[in-house]
């Protein structure tokens, strides 16, 4: 039995195919058809009542809507079977290029749709990958960590002078070759943004002055710049706090009894973190490499769907409106996730990797104490808000990478200097167990 419905495929891209679909003239017929008594009844024709009309005039008066939703008809009622012909799993992204009409009466439409990609797996494994050498954990390193913790904790206070970078002081500032001899104030230190009209080494220029000096400056301001005279109000010195027991018990009383016991655990978390960070860092790079070897694209329609939900998380916590930035970077969080989870799937396939029930038992159970429930009541829960799919989905993206970690080698490289900088740089904060867990 001859198919009323013939399509051909072409693949552009991993994930785009487009659909080359034929209808024969018997069927494009009955279409049509259907579609004329459908006008014909609904329509008012001047001069007589709804579907009274002469059928010949009808069609000869209203030929352009019956091809418009002709066309929608021709594409609606076939789309579905071309897809099944063509076994194909449709996410979105339809595009009607074309609709022509064959002088047998049979019709040929052309559609561009997204779907899962397909792509040829390359080398994922047994693969050498460079990162960059992090910090040793040495008792320099836990030193240099440790003061710039304290420095969380450090005040202010009133001093003469003299000035150095790291103090904070209030200037009056007097432009002096101006139409009007405008006086402002401005605060100075380190620890925030500078006025950027103010010399740009205005930390040096300062250094060794003490409160009631006034030096001379050359100010910006409309495009201009002026001689302007700079005097020191009032300058702060920032004292830091010593690790002693008395600053533990003050500032966190409820979980340590002494500046011992406070170390003790500060170089635990840090040894955690610097673990973690070389974690975190062989995992990016391992994905950034798989991704060089597997070229392939990602279905718009879910990177739009991810990247607006990101959006919609994104506004609820932070109570605000969304930025630009923040649209690029939901659009490249939906793009790497996508590359991700596609990626891994492939490998788990390949690798024959799957989540077990021992897998989501395990999920459940450690998530359930987490959140103080019931093991059996956090499963239904889960079940019932239908993220059981997405969870299985993590659990799979996970055991594939615990699978490429293990069996790819990682070689470490010296870190440039801006990245030994900006590591040098982080605060200790998150090294201690500040909320009790």
């Amino acid at each position: 039995m001859e198919e009323s419905v013939i399509v051909n495929v072409d693949k552009i891209s991993a994930s785009q195919r487009e659909l080359e679909v034929t209808i024969d003239a018997e069927q494009a017929k009955k279409i049509k058809d259907r579609i004329v008594k459908f006008l014909h009844s609904k329509v008012q024709y001047p001069g007589f009542r709804k579907g009274k009309a002469p059928l010949s005039l009808f069609i000869k008066k209203y030929n352009n809507l019956i091809e418009e939703e002709f066309n929608k008809a021709v594409v609606q009622e076939t789309f579905k079977e071309a897809l099944e012909q063509a076994k194909i799993e449709y996410l979105g992204d339809k595009n009607d290029l074309e609709i022509n009409k064959a002088e047998d009466g049979s019709v040929v439409y052309i559609v561009t749709i997204e779907t899962h990609p397909e792509f040829e797996l390359k080398d994922y494994k047994n693969l050498e990958i460079e990162i960059p050498k992090g910090p040793e954990f040495t008792e320099k390193f836990v030193e240099e960590q440790l003061n710039l913790f304290l420095m969380n904790y450090q005040k202010f206070e009133k001093t003469d002078g003299p000035f150095e970078p790291d103090y904070f002081a209030k200037v009056e500032i007097t432009l002096k070759d101006s139409d009007e001899k405008e006086t402002f104030t401005r605060y100075i230190t380190n620890r925030f943004p500078i006025d950027k009209n103010l010399p740009g080494n205005i930390l040096e220029i300062l250094k060794g002055k003490k409160t009631g000096d006034v030096v001379e400056i050359d100010y910006k301001k409309d495009d201009k710049v002026y001689k302007a005279d700079l005097k020191i109000e009032q300058i702060e010195k920032t004292v830091v706090p010593e690790l002693t027991d008395e600053f533990v018990k003050e500032n966190f009383k409820d979980m340590y009894s002494s500046a011992e016991e406070f170390m003790t655990a500060y170089r635990e978390n840090l040894k955690k973190r610097l673990e973690l960070d070389v974690e975190k860092v062989k995992k990016e790079k391992l994905l950034l490499e798989l991704l060089k070897n597997n070229n392939f694209d990602v279905p718009m329609s879910e990177m739009q769907r991810i990247a607006v939900n990101y959006l919609e998380d994104l506004k609820k916590k932070e109570k605000r409106e969304i930025t630009r930035d923040d649209e690029q970077n939901a659009l490249y969080y939906a793009n790497i996730s996508l590359l991700r989870k596609y990626l891994y799937t492939k490998i788990a396939e390949a690798e024959n990797i799957e989540v077990t029930n021992e897998d989501l038992d395990k999920f459940y159970e450690e998530n359930a104490k987490a959140y103080n429930m019931d093991t059996k009541e956090y499963k239904r829960a889960i079940i019932k808000a239908g993220l059981l799919p997405q969870i299985k989905q993590n659990l799979l993206e996970e055991k594939v990478e615990k699978f490429l970690l293990e069996n790819n080698t990682f070689v470490e490289k010296e870190e440039d200097e801006k990245e030994v900088e900006e590591h040098s740089n982080k605060e200790g904060q998150s090294d201690v167990n500040t909320d009790g867990n």
